[in-house]
């Protein structure tokens, strides 16, 4: 049995719908009183989650933005790629982690050789030029 998130066509049909639910400004702030609204219940219900919260927040890091804090090991330049592999094609964040780190260590050699190779021309310009 396929999953529905693996079905191009329902996974259009919900995006569809999520794109007209938040499209109408009232709709929208109904929304997200109801969700605000559901959290204060949660927290009035469980003092101890607010704390849990915060605690969380913390880990992920001072901006509250987890995602940033996860990815702060990959270069900006590289962050788009990642991103994809991550959460376009599903790679597994270890493996799209160590792909992304590949590049950059092949990277990094392909530019030593790139500089390797100028300096030795340029000393065997100068060693040319000396006779």
């Amino acid at each position: 049995m396929a999953k529905v998130a693996s079905n191009p066509v329902a996974c259009q049909l919900k995006s569809a719908a999520a794109r007209a639910r938040y499209s109408d400004p009232a709709k929208r702030e109904a929304l997200s009183e109801a969700c605000r609204a559901s959290m204060a219940r949660r927290r009035a219900a469980d003092p101890s989650l607010v704390e849990r919260q915060r605690e969380a927040g913390c880990k992920l890091g001072s901006s509250g933005k987890g995602g940033a804090a996860r990815r702060a090991w990959c270069p900006p330049e590289h962050l788009p790629e990642y991103s994809f592999l991550v959460d376009t094609k599903r790679v597994p964040a270890a493996e799209a982690r160590a792909m992304i780190e590949d590049k950059i260590a092949n990277e990094g050699a392909r530019e030593v050789a790139r500089i390797s190779a100028n300096l030795l021309a340029a000393e065997q310009k100068r060693l040319r030029d000396a006779y």
